[in-house]
């Protein structure tokens, strides 16, 4: 196959384009202030989570409040009605002596329930701490979100903008090389020989190969045998 030496600088040209937008691409995902924002973002994730837990846990414990707050009052009304009861003398000597036992009992039953209501509101205090510290650690990565976010956001624009100009100039260039050539190119890729070496492997060519390669013609396109790229001489 035959090209022009000004095509097959054009292809080379090509390449180094090409190349310098895979560069570029592994830049932008490689790029630190991504990786921070990825990293505040999971930490972000992370206290909203445990947040969201302590919400929902805070949420069921209130529905242990209720129901011993409900078991407490009960209780007491139990006791309140057997002492005006006692108070007024009212039913047999046996009953009110039935009566004052139960007080006894009712009393120490209260005295249980509201342990139980005391440990339970001392679990939700706890647990609200924990929503305030873990809302305070949320508020810290989302300003530290949104910092990384801008700073990634500023970096980005730099590269898309070197991305536009590449971008540019090989929609420019593309359809000023023959059209044999850049599909091949397409396929196997260019890279140019130099010291001996193809560019592309970086592997050195033997010396005999290498005579070959610069005795042919100079608009003879020349092929890498390790790489099958296309090997520009010029």
């Amino acid at each position: 196959m035959q090209a022009s030496v000004d095509n097959q600088l054009k292809v080379l040209r090509l390449a180094e384009l090409d190349l310098q937008t895979a560069a570029l691409n592994q830049k932008t995902r490689t790029l630190p202030e991504a990786i921070a924002h990825h990293e505040f973002t999971l930490e972000f994730e992370k206290y909203r989570d445990l947040r969201i837990a302590a919400e929902t846990e805070l949420s069921d414990l209130s529905g242990e409040i209720n129901r011993a707050e409900s078991d407490v009052e009960q209780v007491a009304k139990r006791i309140e009605k057997d002492e005006a009861r006692l108070n007024a003398g009212q039913g047999t000597p046996k009953e009110l002596e039935q009566t004052q036992h139960e007080l006894i009992s009712l009393n120490a039953r209260r005295a249980e329930l509201e342990e139980v209501e005391l440990e339970v509101m001392v679990r939700a205090e706890g647990i609200k701490d924990r929503i305030k510290e873990l809302s305070a650690s949320e508020a810290e990565f989302i300003s530290k979100l949104e910092a990384a976010a801008v700073a990634r956001d500023a970096a980005l624009v730099v590269i898309n903008n070197d991305l536009k100009l590449i971008a540019d100039e090989r929609a420019e260039l593309f359809p000023t090389i023959d059209k044999a050539l850049t599909d091949l190119y397409e396929k196997f890729g260019a890279a140019k020989l130099k010291n001996g070496q193809c560019t592309g492997c970086n592997l050195a060519i033997n010396a005999g190969d290498l005579s070959k390669l610069n005795a042919l013609p100079a608009e003879e396109v020349a092929r890498c045998e390790e790489c099958r790229r296309i090997l520009v001489r010029a």
